[in-house]
């Protein structure tokens, strides 16, 4: 159904769409392994009506748990490239910890032998002030349109995640995934400089507080 972030309704609509999503997906995912590649998808809840170009209709296929496990069970191959910062950001209000532990842990705990090698590292704050700005206007892309005025994006270390509590879940549930792809769409960063600045900034973070804290000095 819509509101399950699948864009048919009824059990015969999300039967199609499954089906529709295997006869494209499947096929790609036998080649990309004959080749030795590996096929992912990010968990991104794109859903409708959070498109700033009004593309209503399209929805991310891994936007929400429940669509994830159905595509999952269609495209048997299919990794999941999970990115921590959008779990965050869009935990809802069963959690109202700004770090979303609960809510993070639950995702790694259920897809954790379903992700690929690799993730994305983002971190993410809530936006106050575009809180306030959806909440008096009714526009989520009125004042911040990169992150829907709920939140902002941040490098790893400068937003709420635990990443030491994220590195302890990945290395239990999810021990295949080991590579960590910095994806900076920090807002304070405007220029290539700025963005060089961060990295060394998460990279001495991730080296010298996460990665250590996890698997010990030799990291």
């Amino acid at each position: 159904a819509r509101e399950a972030g699948v864009p048919f309704q009824g059990e015969a609509g999300r039967r199609f769409f499954l089906d529709k999503v295997s006869e494209v997906f499947n096929p790609l995912v036998n080649l990309a392994e004959e080749r030795g590649i590996e096929l992912q998808i990010e968990n991104c809840p794109m859903g409708f009506a959070m498109d700033p170009n009004g593309l209503t209709g399209v929805t991310n296929l891994f936007s929400s748990p429940a669509l994830i496990r159905d595509v999952l069970g269609a495209v048997p191959g299919l990794k999941l490239h999970l990115d921590a910062s959008h779990i965050r950001n869009y935990r809802g209000a069963a959690e109202e910890n700004p770090a979303a532990s609960n809510t993070i842990e639950n995702w790694i705990r259920q897809f954790g032998p379903n992700l690929g090698s690799s993730c994305h590292l983002k971190d993410g704050e809530d936006d106050i002030k575009g809180m306030a700005s959806y909440n008096s206007l009714g526009n989520p892309f009125q004042a911040n349109g990169h992150t829907q005025d709920l939140w902002i994006a941040r490098a790893p270390g400068r937003g709420s995640i635990d990443w030491i509590n994220f590195e302890s879940l990945m290395l239990t549930f999810a021990p295949q995934c080991t590579g960590r792809i910095v994806e900076l769409e920090d807002l304070d960063a405007t220029t290539r400089k700025e963005n060089e600045g961060l990295f060394r900034f998460t990279s001495d973070f991730y080296r010298g507080k996460v990665f250590s804290a996890v698997y010990g000095a030799e990291a």
